[in-house]
């Protein structure tokens, strides 16, 4: 297939030239490994990973290259249906960058050398594979492994990820600061698993549809609906500011609503400029 030459930057930072290819490349190259087996991810033109805004999703953490994927080489994942049966299982995938959203893992390969070809680490060129990703929703348990100790000094630094779907997974970090970005990752990714951020707009909308606020105001029209909206608002916000400062609360969530109160106060204020204005 016809090719052409492009930048690719991650995580902020450009990694080389790649040979992008104009069509696909053919299926009897594809290799089976844990990274094929997983959702492809849309990317930029630039090679980053194209977010889910609408739903909110946010980068959180980013580790470009010298990262390892690996699965059970005993327990192969199940192949998709588009790939040859004559491709053999490789448990391992390596030189991969990650990058932790609020609702994804999200792994890049690296890229290609100058031929197109395989890069000497296991890995399809970016222009072959895409990125890939794992759902959080995915993932049961993360726990921090491995790791040097005295009978075994050259023990890699890992994650290990129990998944309901893809069997267990394991993240292997190999950069320069591998212990402390490994420490850096899990406690990130368990806070993620934790606050379920991928659930938030189903949440926000089944709490405004069940909101006092919403009921009481429903009955009111015009104006005096808006006010009485934004007083019920008020009053929950100061509940709210009193239970984080006062009764040890939940501070992030304080901040997670900070913006839709301060948004509320600008209308309200906005809303009394004009009825002043009116009666005058």
């Amino acid at each position: 297939p016809s090719s052409s030459r492009v930048s690719i930057s991650f995580c902020g930072t450009r990694v080389t030239e790649a040979t992008m290819f104009s069509s696909p490349p053919d299926d009897g190259d594809a290799r089976y490994s844990p990274m094929t087996c997983l959702p492809a991810l849309q990317l930029t033109p630039s090679g980053l990973p194209q977010l889910d805004t609408s739903d909110g999703e946010v980068e959180l953490l980013c580790r470009p290259s010298d990262m390892e994927l690996r699965s059970d080489p005993d327990r192969p994942m199940p192949k998709p249906t588009s790939m040859p049966t004559s491709s053999g299982w490789d448990s391992r995938d390596g030189g991969l960058s990650i990058t932790l959203t609020t609702h994804r893992l999200v792994l890049v390969p690296s890229i290609s050398d100058d031929d197109g070809n395989d890069d000497g680490s296991g890995m399809v060129a970016l222009a072959t594979l895409g990125g890939r990703f794992i759902h959080l929703s995915m993932i049961a348990n993360a726990e921090a492994t491995g790791g040097p100790s005295f009978t075994s000094p050259m023990a890699t630094y890992k994650i290990r990820l129990d998944t309901h779907a893809y069997g267990e997974l394991h993240l292997v970090f190999r950069t320069s600061n591998a212990g402390s970005d490994r420490d850096d990752f899990a406690k990130s990714l368990n806070r993620s698993l934790q606050r379920r951020a991928w659930e938030e707009s189903a949440r926000a909308a089944e709490k405004k549809k069940n909101s006092s606020v919403e009921v009481l105001a429903g009955r009111k029209v015009g104006v005096d609906a808006i006010l009485t909206r934004n007083k019920l608002k008020h009053k929950e916000a100061e509940r709210l500011t009193d239970d984080v400062f006062t009764k040890g609360g939940d501070v992030e969530k304080l901040m997670d609503e900070a913006g839709e109160l301060v948004a509320i106060i600008n209308k309200y204020v906005a809303t009394l400029d004009r009825t002043t204005a009116d009666q005058q």
